[in-house]
């Protein structure tokens, strides 16, 4: 079955039922701040998106780790694409965050994996990329050449949210989990 992800967190919850972010007048090209220890698997696979993105010329990159949630959100309130790479799973906080603040979502394909509310609509609500991130410096290139591009992507993943958030779509989900669970 497939459940809320991280959208139903309280939150995000609150924040994506308020007002729309500005998407217009960022100051960064890309939010890149990710953590690069962990397990041996994990941390070689983002490191290779460290690399990727240390290979970028030409943008304006905010990386490292070590700030505190707010200055987080902050800078991705000021930033016009936010990469998000895989991590103990597909889908993760940062995809939320993204949306939530406005910036474009760019991560690794999603078309393997169903969400719901699905956010990972190929270059409708994020802009996918090849699993090696090979195409990463094209994929930003193209955003950020295209401002009406980056407002309606991100525009629609907020909506795709904001609408799911405020229909029954969660209790419809839950209900025949709930029914199972009471006839047990």
């Amino acid at each position: 079955m497939i459940g809320p992800s991280f959208a139903t967190a309280p939150t995000l919850l609150r924040a994506l039922l308020g007002k729309r972010p500005p998407t217009a007048g960022r100051t960064f090209d890309l939010h890149a701040r990710f953590e690069l220890s962990g397990t041996p698997w994990y941390s070689a696979m983002r490191a290779e998106a460290d690399a990727a993105v240390s290979a970028l010329a030409g943008v304006s990159v905010l990386r490292g780790t070590g700030v505190s949630h707010a200055r987080f959100l902050a800078e991705m309130r000021h930033s016009r694409v936010c990469l998000s790479p895989f991590g103990y799973g597909e889908v993760c906080w940062r995809d939320h965050e993204a949306v939530l603040t406005g910036a474009v979502l760019v991560k690794p394909d999603m078309s393997h994996v169903e969400t719901d509310p699905d956010i990972f609509i190929p270059w409708e609500t994020y802009a996918p990329l090849a699993w090696d991130l090979s195409d990463l410096p094209d994929v930003l290139h193209r955003l950020l050449a295209d401002e009406a591009l980056r407002i309606r992507i991100a525009t629609q993943a907020h909506d795709i949210l904001r609408r799911w958030l405020g229909s029954d779509a969660f209790a419809r989900r839950l209900a025949p989990l709930l029914a199972a669970q009471a006839t047990t």
